[in-house]
């Protein structure tokens, strides 16, 4: 009896020991590692997580300030202003300056087109100038001289300027469109004289050296103005988001229209100018599972 005792004691513990065994892992066989824990760790070894400022981040709308000087270009081929006594036979070119001044709108389309609406305020002077051929008698001798007809004006106009921008590199920007303006007002200031001044003449009609001198407002408006708006303009980013940004800027500013009815003249303008535009930014929500929220 006791014999079988100690046989079923040797059994029951030679089976325990078997499957203690078998249920161990050896010391040769690696441990399992949690595959969650794996994932991460590579994770954040492999992908940084990324600035959303700088790679996410993106210009929905735009604006802006913008004012400049105007360098301005008159074609003309008139001898004077309506119901202005003038005696020039014609003035065909004048130049002068001014400046301009508005408000802008940036729509981005697609990363390199953005659409462009501005409205201005411009004003352009021009000084016209013709020579008129003429003999006077001084005393007893006869000398060639000649008239100087002057004429000085200055057009006050608002436009609105709907345009394209084609970025080309970097912040370099190219700009096409169009000026649909209205002319608001304009003067002059006129007078005409000896081309030489030291000639001791005087108009008998005035008893002066100066005769048909006059300034007021024009009249006969060509109220509407249509003309192009061809140039370039930089980007300067201000901060780090690029939400502020300094915008230097180029244009030739050709106008089609007349500036007075029945009347060949018009004017067109070199613009350099600076403009500050804020950009309205949109941050949209990270697409790494991965990343905190």
């Amino acid at each position: 009896m006791n014999n079988t005792i100690k046989i079923l004691v040797f059994l029951v513990c030679t089976i325990s020991a078997s499957a203690q065994k078998s249920t161990t892992p050896s010391a040769e066989t690696p441990q399992p590692r949690s595959a969650g824990k794996e994932t991460t760790t590579k994770s954040v070894v492999a992908t940084p997580e990324p600035d959303p400022v700088a790679t996410k981040a993106s210009s929905w709308w735009g604006l802006g300030l913008h004012g400049g000087m105007n360098i301005s270009m008159h074609s003309a081929s008139f001898s004077g202003l309506p119901g202005v006594p003038s005696c020039c036979p014609e003035y065909t070119s004048g130049s002068g300056g001014g400046f301009y001044g508005g408000l802008g709108s940036d729509f981005p389309i697609t990363p390199a087109v953005t659409m462009l609406v501005r409205l201005a305020y411009s004003s352009n002077t021009g000084t016209f100038e013709a020579t008129e051929p003429t003999t006077v008698r001084i005393n007893n001798t006869v000398e060639n001289t000649s008239f100087k007809h002057t004429l000085n004006t200055t057009l006050n106009t608002v436009i609105v300027e709907p345009a394209a921008e084609w970025r080309v590199t970097g912040g370099l920007g190219l700009v096409g469109g169009l000026r649909l303006g209205v002319l608001m007002s304009a003067t002059y200031d006129q007078k005409e004289t000896f081309t030489d001044p030291s000639i001791p003449y005087e108009y008998l009609t005035t008893n002066s050296a100066t005769n048909n001198a006059s300034s007021g407002d024009i009249t006969q408006l060509s109220a509407f103005q249509f003309g192009l708006l061809l140039g370039a303009r930089y980007h300067l980013p201000m901060n780090a988001e690029s939400t502020f940004e300094l915008v230097p800027e180029a244009y030739f500013a050709p106008m089609f229209t007349n500036n007075v009815t029945g009347t060949d003249w018009s004017t067109s303008s070199i613009r350099l100018g600076l403009g500050i535009l804020y950009k309205f930014m949109t941050y949209p929500s990270d697409s790494n599972p991965l990343a905190p929220k």
